[in-house]
């Protein structure tokens, strides 16, 4: 967490930085830039935040003591003897 806040924290200084006396159309140019940047961050956290409910891939991959199953990562059905 404090890497993420440590990036935030150097993303907005780096803004503040490029917003101070410059031009109309750098600091247009660098507003628009970093609203795509936001976006795709927040597009990033949005699609790899793990809800928690158990209902992943991986989860159908361990089995029941705990081990990782490889004959279903490889789309491999394992025979019941």
């Amino acid at each position: 967490m404090t890497k993420f806040l440590s990036v935030c924290t150097f993303f907005a200084a780096l803004l503040f930085f490029s917003f101070q006396e410059t031009t109309a159309l750098i600091r247009i140019s660098v507003g628009i830039a970093a609203g795509i940047v936001s976006a795709l961050i927040f597009w990033c956290i949005v699609n790899s935040w793990d809800s928690g409910d158990g209902d992943s891939r991986d989860d159908e991959l361990i089995d029941e003591d705990g081990s990782y199953d490889e004959g279903h990562r490889h789309g491999q059905e394992q025979n019941a003897t």
